[in-house]
Parts: structure tokens; sequence; C-alpha cells
């Protein structure tokens, strides 16, 4: 009887060893990129691999791991917009290489904490004194507002006289869409941009935008001049001779 459990053991033991030995070893540094809710999962070629590996990456969604990238070639995988921007995901990736796998590597995605905030659409009108700006908020892949992920959202506003890019005006904490901002010298060039930062977080600034603050004015003031002008030769008489 103990020479039987003994042989037993020792045939456990080479069925782990011959298990172990088929499997390829695991992707290193297997990481999740988000941006505006959607999540990549990244991943680099295990050490000791061959060169024909292929991976599975997939995603627990209601406790079920679905397939999202089968037998890629590639070390990324788009797994789309999640579920929800509440909330934790697991997603996990392997190597393969025929009928040998490595283990899965799992991590943990939690989407309003992990992702980036882009930047808003701006809409700018320059005017004589002032400008006004509409911002809209960067699209996010779960597709649902930026109020549904995060309890309260404010903008930052940053704006400069073109000639002087060192000296930036801050207006943070900005709870509505639509700002006007008044201009200490009119009639230079100014630029603006902005950022959303949701509750806790910050997002990205958009690409400035610049235009001349007093192009309005001054065009009024020449289209008035004009028209004076052609008054006045109209009104006088002309000179003999002229």
């Amino acid at each position: 009887m103990a020479a039987r459990i003994r042989v037993l053991i020792v045939a456990a033991s080479l069925l782990r060893f011959t298990e172990a030995s088929s499997q390829l070893p695991k992707p290193d540094n297997v990481t999740v990129v988000s941006f505006n809710m959607g999540a990549v999962l990244t991943w680099d070629i295990p050490e000791y691999s061959t060169s024909n590996l292929t991976y599975t990456a997939q995603m627990r969604v209601l406790d079920e791991f679905q397939t999202v990238c089968n037998h890629t070639g590639d070390r990324h995988c788009d797994m789309g917009p999640v579920p929800s921007c509440l909330g934790v995901f697991l997603l996990r990736v392997r190597a393969e290489a025929g009928t040998m796998k490595s283990c899965w590597v799992k991590v943990l995605h939690k989407p309003s904490e992990d992702t980036v905030i882009g930047a808003p659409t701006l809409q700018v009108e320059f005017k004589a004194e002032e400008v006004e700006v509409v911002m809209a908020d960067p699209v996010l892949r779960v597709l649902r507002p930026l109020t549904d992920c995060y309890s309260k959202v404010s903008y930052v506003l940053r704006y400069w006289r073109k000639d002087r890019p060192d000296h930036v005006l801050e207006k943070k904490g900005v709870a509505d869409k639509r700002v006007r901002l008044r201009l200490n010298d009119p009639g230079n060039s100014y630029c603006i941009q902005a950022r959303v930062d949701p509750y806790g977080r910050e997002g990205l600034f958009s690409e400035p935008v610049c235009d001349q603050s007093g192009r309005r004015a001054s065009s009024v003031s020449q289209y008035v001049s004009r028209q004076v002008g052609r008054v006045v030769k109209c009104v006088l008489p002309s000179t003999p001779g002229a």
C-alpha cells in the first residue's frame, strides 16, 4: 500500500513537471491605457519566448469572461467601451503557441479613476473688450455624459496676450459652459484654452485659440470713416479746375 502511494506521488509530481515545462512564459508589463473611458490592454513579449506567439485578451462582464481579441499577433487589444464608467472591471491576457498556453495575467481597471479625460471643444468669439467661450465636453466611449460619471464637473480657462505668453490669466472652478472674459488690453491679440476637471481629476488642456480681440471694433471704425469720407465728398462743392 505504501509503495503504491509513493508511486502515485511520483506520478503526480512528474505530471505537474510536464505541465509546467509545457507552459509558455506569460506576457510582461500588462497595463491598461485609458482615454475618455476607453480601455486598451497592452503588454510586452514574454521573456525567453518563441517568435511565433499569439495572444488572447478577455474582459469579464457579468461574471463571464468575453473574448475581445482572439489569437492576435499584436501586443495590444482595444477592449472597446467598457459597460459603465463606474465600477471595476477585470481584464486578462495570455500568450499562445499552438497547443501551448501561458497563465492568464490579470489587471483591474476602474475607468473613473484610471482614464485620462480629453480636452473640451471650444467655440470662441473675440469681441472688442471681451471674449465669449462656449465649451463642449469630450465624447466618452461609454456614450454617457461626464456628469453621469462624476458628481461634479468644472472648467479651467487660461488666456493671455499673444505677445506675452508668460503672463497667463487663469480662471478656475467655472461651472458654466458659456463664459465671458473681459480683456485687459482691447485691440491686442489674445489666446485662450480650457480644460475640464471632473471631481478629483484634471483633464487635458485644449489647443490655444488665438484671434485679434480688437478686430471687430477696428473694422467698424474703418467702415464709419469711409462712409463719412464719402458723405463729405458728396456735400462739399467741387472746386473749379479740380
